[in-house]
């Protein structure tokens, strides 16, 4: 694959939400029609996409969302929830390899004040001038370079764990286990 057709974005948005106490976003009908990676700056949220176990962020933590995925959101925490998010999407066929099968999940931030940082210049200039611009894309590649590497695939991988129920041959989940314990 050629470097230029890496950089083929149909879409790049680059966005900060603030708000107070809590908020939820349900994307459970309609998935996200591109890809997020939000750095959470104060407060935390849970995700939760149906199926899979609840995925918790907190202030200095990524969070990165796959296209299409299906799921809610829920903030709270602090009396101030704010959080930068890169949106971005692909041109047809020029997806970058690593993100095929990548699932929803955090990760954690090595230099949080220097991603705070480079968040908060893409925020402020990614709509501004054209030198400005390259440097938000610049910021943006750099970000997917070092995450594409640590994203975790195949969901099929990360399924809470099944335990033998003794009783029976059936398998039986830590949620089953845990109804029984308490009857």
């Amino acid at each position: 694959m050629f470097v230029s057709s890496l950089s083929k974005l149909c879409f790049l948005k680059v966005d900060r939400y603030r708000f107070n106490k809590e908020k939820v976003f349900n994307f459970l009908n309609y998935p996200r029609p591109h890809y997020c990676i939000g750095l959470v700056l104060k407060g935390q949220g849970e995700f939760c996409e149906a199926g899979e176990p609840p995925v918790l962020v907190r202030a200095g933590e990524l969070i990165f969302v796959p296209i299409t995925t299906q799921y809610r959101s829920h903030w709270y925490g602090s009396n101030t929830i704010e959080y930068i998010s890169f949106h971005a999407c692909f041109e047809q066929q020029c997806e970058p390899e690593a993100l095929a099968g990548a699932r929803l999940q955090k990760v954690s931030a090595s230099n949080f004040k220097a991603l705070q940082q480079d968040f908060a210049f893409a925020e402020a200039h990614y709509n501004k001038t054209q030198a400005e611009q390259l440097q938000v894309l610049s910021i943006f590649y750099r970000l997917l370079a070092n995450l594409l590497p640590r994203l975790c695939k195949n969901k099929a991988e990360h399924k809470p764990q099944i335990f033998r129920n003794p009783t029976s041959d059936q398998p039986a989940s830590v949620p089953t286990w845990v109804k029984k314990a308490f009857v």
